[in-house]
């Protein structure tokens, strides 16, 4: 039978080259930059911009080359509200005969919602006022479009209806206008694959639904990145207004302080401490029956740990080479790693107590061998396909959430790692009393030899 324990002191060797090249790297970190790891907006401080587009043409990448060129290069950009592609529909029409026209047209999932808001066409009578103007007698919740036909609409939520009417009666005052409230049914039409509003429209427009209005509906983003002055926000407003028109209204400027970051690293420190307390106190409960049951609980701590500061060491390098930073996301990857790795080694250190009274008599390496080919197979089941979704995102996610989908990665695979060739073998390692001050089970391991001869 193949001795998988058998060379352990090799493992032990890679181990511990990979982790000292990891402390080396950290330490290069320090000394060139002051700290082990580059830090985030959350750990640092920093601006979180919020705007919403009025039209197509906006992307994560065009985006984050605008914050890029106004010296914002380390972003963190979101697209909120979702990803589907989401258009306000309204008009005399049924909105199955919407749902069927589009899905005749695209591959993905199309549904509807229906909408409380109010939507109003205008025309003005001559020179139409700017849209700055026109925005500014309006609420703030109110959604204005200047259209390509030269009408103007209004998507009015039910609790501005009143104020709208007042902005309209403001303005008929600087410029006379004539305005009509759309009627019929009014509603959200998602569909999940891409789609323009032109698309939308030209599609109802072919099927014999050509009085239907139809707009997109505001794209919403959130970027975060470092701090900025008054001029830089306004030259990056300025920039993402050349990608498609932002709505004035909608931005929103904030402050992160640095010290929410210190919190959920506190946060994220303690669990980990509390992680290694529980896993220890459930190990010893439940594997009371063998003997010394304490020493699997701290064999799989310290994979546990080793997979921490593998993570931690990959992290640091990332930093030096690709500018990677640490941020909250990051510490729900380490979290995630450290769940994942105890998981696994607890499967495994289970199988080897239910084989410790089945098989006396034969050595523990024999046993623990055993144990391990009894279940690598379902080990190797569940990390396989865990890796297959991961790698999927990793090549076709947002670069947004791309590091931290690597960082999972590189963590999973050495909690796989870890579970076979780190926890397992120090514990036999234990048992035989081959760890420098740690005293082994003498007289289990000379019982199975003797019996063993």
């Amino acid at each position: 039978m193949f001795s998988l324990v058998q060379k352990r002191r090799y493992y032990f060797i890679f181990s511990a080259i990979i982790m000292t090249l990891g402390i080396a790297v950290m330490l290069f970190s320090t000394i060139q930059t002051g700290s082990p790891f580059r830090l985030s907006i959350d750990f640092q401080g920093g601006s979180i911009y919020e705007f919403q587009f009025l039209e197509d043409g906006a992307t994560e990448s065009n985006i984050r080359t605008t914050f890029a060129e106004n010296g914002l290069d380390n972003v963190v950009i979101q697209r909120l509200g979702g990803t589907d592609d989401s258009f306000i529909v309204a008009g005399d029409v049924a909105e199955s005969d919407v749902v069927a026209a589009i899905t005749a047209q695209t591959t993905g999932a199309v549904s509807t919602q229906d909408l409380p808001d109010t939507i109003y066409r205008f025309r003005f009578d001559e020179e139409a006022p700017s849209i700055t103007q026109v925005r500014d007698e309006f609420p703030a919740n109110v959604l204005i479009r200047a259209r390509a036909d030269a009408d103007w609409s209004a998507v009015v939520p039910p609790n501005s209806l009143d104020d709208a009417e007042a902005a309209f009666e403001a303005l008929n005052a600087i410029q006379p206008l004539t305005y009509e409230q759309v009627e019929g049914a009014i509603f959200a039409l998602n569909v999940s694959s891409t789609i323009s509003e032109v698309e939308v429209r030209e599609t109802l427009i072919s099927v014999g639904l050509s009085d239907v209005y139809v707009q997109r509906r505001p794209y919403r983003w959130s970027v975060r990145g470092a701090f900025a002055d008054q001029q830089t926000n306004d030259a990056i407003l300025d920039n993402l207004n050349t990608i498609a028109e932002v709505d004035p209204n909608s931005l929103r400027i904030s402050t992160v302080s640095e010290t929410v970051g210190r919190e959920v690293t506190q946060a994220a420190f303690f669990a980990v401490v509390m992680a290694c307390a529980v896993v220890t106190g459930f190990i010893v409960i439940a594997f009371r029956s063998v003997p010394s049951p304490v020493r699997y609980g701290v064999c799989a701590v310290v994979a546990m740990l080793h997979d921490v500061m593998i993570v931690l060491g990959v992290m640091s390098l990332m930093g030096i080479i690709a500018g990677w930073e640490i941020d909250a996301l990051f510490l729900t990857a380490v979290l995630t790693v450290v769940g994942f790795s105890v998981q696994d080694t607890i499967v495994m250190f289970d199988r080897v107590r239910e084989n410790i009274p089945k098989h006396l008599g034969e050595p523990y390496e024999a046993i623990v061998n055993r144990s391990v080919l009894e279940t690598v197979h379902r080990s190797f089941g569940t990390q396989l396909s865990t890796f297959f979704v991961i790698i999927t995102i990793l090549l076709f996610g947002g670069e947004t959430i791309r590091q931290f989908i690597a960082i999972l990665f590189i963590g999973l695979v050495s909690g796989a790692y870890s579970s076979l060739f780190t926890a397992v073998p120090l514990l036999v390692a234990w048992e035989k009393g081959e760890i420098p001050f740690l005293k082994g089970d003498e007289t289990m391991v000379a019982a199975q030899e003797a019996a063993s001869s």
